[in-house]
């Protein structure tokens, strides 16, 4: 149920939070992650059908990263919709230089037809992902994101929740994910953070454990 889905959201962010470094003060609202790690090179499929290389398709650009469901009551809405409104804000030079990718976790109720009208709400521009289960839980581990878990009472149950992390993996411009933002981070937040993101060339803001 949704208490599943905040368990497993809560879990996640705190050892983001517990885990970072404090030992320089970062200027952004996301969590430093322990170790920096490279974009995965992975083949996609999008809900249009198309294949894509992600690391390919984002290489020197900013790559917002969120797993979710587009039946999820107030998580993924409220976060797509927050960086959705906080790049609509932004100059066409720096949000030309973002791109975000929506990774469905519930694959039997989101088929591509959904994923891309829910998307569509927020930005068309947001490129959603679908895949089968074993491919969405793969990719799941490339992103080091926990599995999600479907909260089903039955076999014939449609109506469940998914427990899924929260956070949005940011993958700044030299190819590497640095942050982690988790769900709370207001509208007002992600405008401060975007142009930041997207000028920043490499990364300095405190010595990795």
């Amino acid at each position: 149920m949704a208490v599943a889905a905040s368990l497993v959201s809560t879990i996640v962010v705190s050892c983001l939070l517990a885990c970072s470094p404090r030992s320089a003060p970062s200027p952004f609202e996301g969590a430093i992650l322990p170790h920096a790690y490279d974009k995965p090179d992975l083949w996609l499929t999008d809900a249009n059908g198309r294949r894509f290389n992600f690391r390919t398709e984002t290489d020197g650009k900013v790559a917002l990263v969120e797993f979710g469901y587009t039946h999820c009551p107030d998580v993924c809405p409220v976060t797509v919709s927050n960086i959705a409104t906080a790049l609509a804000k932004q100059p066409y030079d720096v949000a030309n230089q973002v791109r975000v990718y929506f990774i469905t976790q519930d694959p039997a109720r989101d088929s591509a037809a959904v994923l891309r009208r829910w998307l569509g709400n927020f930005d068309p521009k947001f490129v959603g992902v679908v895949g089968p289960q074993t491919a969405v839980d793969s990719l799941a581990r490339a992103f080091d994101v926990p599995p999600a878990a479907a909260a089903k009472t039955s076999a014939t149950d449609t109506n469940y929740a998914v427990g899924h992390a929260s956070q949005v993996i940011v993958f700044t411009r030299d190819n590497k994910a640095h942050l982690a933002y988790p769900f709370g981070v207001r509208q007002e937040a992600w405008t401060r953070d975007i142009p930041k993101l997207v000028a920043l060339q490499s990364w300095d803001y405190g010595a990795r454990q």
